[in-house]
């Protein structure tokens, strides 16, 4: 059974084999682009591999998979998964560059991704028929609040080993994100609002493959 919290969508799925692939023709049929929490309730041990990295999951541990690129799920039996979907353009607005966190294992035992794990496992349980309209706008923003705060949590504990080029691209696109709709969204506002040069910024931008204005302009229309 699916239940809708705003734009999330939750479910349980029962994992008969021991093995799942979303393959390319999967994707292929993919109509939305959509990025997955999955969270193992019953098994010893899970394992989920995409974009060459590999997430081993305890129960009660969660990890990203992006349905737009295939991925594998190998469990050590039949158990039962706890799945979130959760619309790229809202992942965008909290976790920046959420291609990059795919199948990195969240564990319990860090008190943040603990707290999103029995949060979502709460939550399932507290709306099997899912919120009503009045409280679906709530639990969303919550929702992906504590998601949001994990991967940041993540992103900080890894920041000594990236470069000081990519977490500025990094608060670049968070910042895009997060002003998408404001008119006055301007090179000059974003650098002012990211406490860098601009054109620093652009010499960050020009290794991407598109122009800031041509990224602006995408997300929107996405």
């Amino acid at each position: 059974m699916r239940t809708r919290c705003g734009e999330l969508e939750i479910s349980v799925v029962a994992v008969t084999a021991s093995l799942f692939r979303h393959s390319a023709s999967e994707v292929a049929s993919t109509e939305n682009a959509v990025f997955l929490i999955d969270t193992p309730h019953d098994c010893v041990r899970c394992v989920t591999l995409q974009d060459g990295r590999e997430a081993r999951l305890a129960a009660g541990d969660f990890t990203l998979c992006d349905l737009t690129r295939p991925y594998n799920v190998h469990c050590n039996g039949p158990c039962h998964m706890l799945v979130v979907g959760i619309p790229r353009t809202l992942l965008l607005r909290y976790v920046p560059f959420p291609e990059e966190l795919t199948a990195v294992a969240m564990s319990t035992r860090d008190s943040m991704s603990g707290l999103v794990s029995d949060y979502l496992r709460n939550l399932r349980a507290r709306f099997p028929l899912g919120p009503t309209l009045s409280e679906a706008w709530q639990v969303c923003q919550a929702t992906m609040n504590l998601i949001g705060g994990a991967y940041e949590r993540l992103l900080l504990t890894r920041s000594t080993r990236r470069s000081a080029a990519a977490i500025h691209r990094a608060r670049i696109r968070s910042y895009i994100e997060a002003h998408l709709t404001d008119p006055d969204l301007t090179p000059s506002a974003i650098a002012t609002g990211c406490q860098i040069n601009v054109r620093y910024m652009h010499r960050l931008q020009a290794l991407e493959q598109e122009t800031l204005a041509k990224y602006i302009l995408r997300r929107r229309l996405e």
